[in-house]
């Protein structure tokens, strides 16, 4: 999908796809296939199908950290620092103790990795540097010693799925409407 053959209609629909894909498996099966490499999907032209493969990799998630996220999400799209910053203490990333400091600059942090869901209209993934932005920022963290604790390691099986995804629609230079895809799922 990334040769010169295949347009920008097909790799957006293709990656409007993995996309949506993604968005079912946490929301509505709450199992995730959690290994988001190009060797893990079938993309048919003909019919326009994604197939996934390597059930390997897939996870159970429970519906209270479905809760979770979804809960992150509607805070990111809002960009509601309380609600971001709730979630994450809910999902492990900060405790309710954590020195205001280091709490502030995790939420910029989740702040700055949903820009995705912020934007309004197709988010055209081959033009975006947010990529580099949240890796340099969160390794600036991490070099100063932000994080001093993990979330489960559930939670860390879904952001490979969640980056890994975004890397594809990257790789694909795709243009989708990530927010309007979500917004089904948030109620």
């Amino acid at each position: 999908l990334t040769g010169p053959e295949f347009g920008r209609a097909e790799r957006d629909r293709a990656a409007g796809l993995l996309s949506r894909l993604v968005l079912r498996e946490l929301f509505d099966f709450e199992l995730v296939q959690t290994d988001p490499n190009f060797g893990n999907y079938l993309y048919d032209a003909a019919s326009g199908r994604i197939g996934l493969l390597d059930f390997g990799a897939a996870n159970t998630v429970d519906a209270a950290l479905v809760d979770c996220y979804r809960r992150m999400a509607r805070a990111a799209m809002a960009n509601d620092a309380a609600g971001m910053r709730d979630s994450a203490i809910a999902l492990g990333y900060i405790g309710a103790d954590d020195p205001p400091q280091k709490v502030a600059a995790l939420v910029e942090l989740i702040r700055m990795s949903g820009e995705v869901l912020r934007y309004q209209g197709a988010y055209d993934f081959g033009a975006s540097d947010l990529f580099e932005r949240v890796y340099n920022r969160g390794r600036a963290l991490f070099l100063d010693d932000a994080f001093t604790r993990f979330p489960e390691p559930a939670t860390m099986f879904l952001h490979r799925k969640f980056i890994g995804t975004f890397m594809l629609c990257r790789r694909l230079r795709a243009r989708i409407d990530l927010r309007e895809m979500l917004a089904e799922y948030l109620g």
